[in-house]
């Protein structure tokens, strides 16, 4: 679903792929927001807001305290109940909102840096945020000292900017 969202092929292509239809771009027509090209992308290096995560992560497992995506997000900005397990200090919250750290909650448990814990109830499920399989490239985990910095590169999309033509007077 992450893939789907974030990406930038056809929508309508990718959902008759899903339900395996070879039908491909043709019944678009130029329909989807992808096909008009309605949005521009920034690219941005997130290995520090993913540091960031995985030392929040860290911590609260020391703690045996577990995390929801919510939590993470308002952790790393350096509010809620759990600020003490961000040692590293807020992110700048002018470079990233509260929604663009969602999304790299997303795309970090999409490419497999952060995972997911689910824990059930007889009333309910609740999901948590872990470390996953490649935190370890981020951060190394033990001594909670920063590893060599990798990029991890993220799309994030934004809506293109109308330039409108100044009028000679």
């Amino acid at each position: 679903m992450a893939a789907y969202s974030q990406g930038s092929a056809c929508r309508r292509s990718n959902m008759s792929r899903y339900f395996s239809e070879n039908i491909g771009s043709k019944i678009c027509n130029g329909y989807c927001d992808n096909c008009q090209n309605s949005f521009e992308f920034d690219q941005r290096d997130v290995h520090d807001v993913a540091c960031s995560f995985v030392g929040i992560l860290h911590n609260a497992a020391i703690a045996k305290t577990n995390i929801t995506m919510k939590a993470l997000v308002d952790t790393a900005r350096g509010v809620g109940k759990f600020k003490k397990f961000n040692h590293e200090g807020p992110v700048d919250k002018k470079k990233w909102s509260k929604d663009s750290l969602e999304w790299v909650v997303i795309h970090l448990i999409k490419e497999r840096y952060l995972s997911m814990k689910f824990v059930t109830s007889a009333y309910m499920t609740n999901s948590y945020v872990i470390a996953g399989h490649k935190a370890g490239q981020v951060r190394s985990i033990g001594n909670c000292q920063r590893s060599f910095k990798r990029p991890i590169l993220m799309n994030f999309r934004k809506a293109k900017t109308k330039r409108t033509k100044k009028r000679k007077k």
